[in-house]
């Protein structure tokens, strides 16, 4: 039996490895990655082995799950920037959630106005009835 938690997720995070890698268990892995979260929710590696994952999986949902703990892990705001165009693309691309994805740009925006791959998904969503007015006032405000 393992005595502290140092020793049970090192025991974990090796199972995990094998599991992802050896032996292509990707649902053993997600399931034992989730279960270092539960010990250590601030395990960088296993959130970025779960986004890897349920990226592989097209699991959308699990990965906004892992991408919003991912913002936590942002040193600068270049890389808050990109976890959350990743999470609007997923909203968009995948989801075809439109307002989601404006509000996640409007915050990317407004930490960095002329941050370019915002303003060039913003111009593509004036294509989209439900959103196109209030992209097109964001818009005006940042040109």
């Amino acid at each position: 039996m393992l005595t502290d938690h140092g020793e049970r997720l090192g025991t974990l995070k090796k199972l995990a490895q094998i599991q992802h890698e050896l032996v292509e268990d990707k649902a053993g892995a997600i399931d034992t990655y989730r279960q270092i979260l539960t010990i250590d929710q601030n395990d960088e590696l296993a959130v970025s082995a779960l986004v890897n994952l349920y990226t592989e999986r097209q699991n959308w949902y699990e990965l906004l799950e892992m991408l919003q703990i991912q913002r936590d892990f942002a040193d600068d705001v270049d890389a808050l920037n990109r976890v959350d165009f990743r999470m609007a693309q997923i909203y968009l691309e995948q989801l075809e959630q439109p307002i989601e994805t404006l509000e996640i740009l409007r915050s990317i925006t407004s930490r960095s106005p002329r941050w370019e791959p915002a303003l060039v998904t913003l111009e593509s969503l004036l294509d989209q009835d439900s959103v196109r007015e209030e992209v097109f006032t964001l818009l005006e405000q940042l040109y």
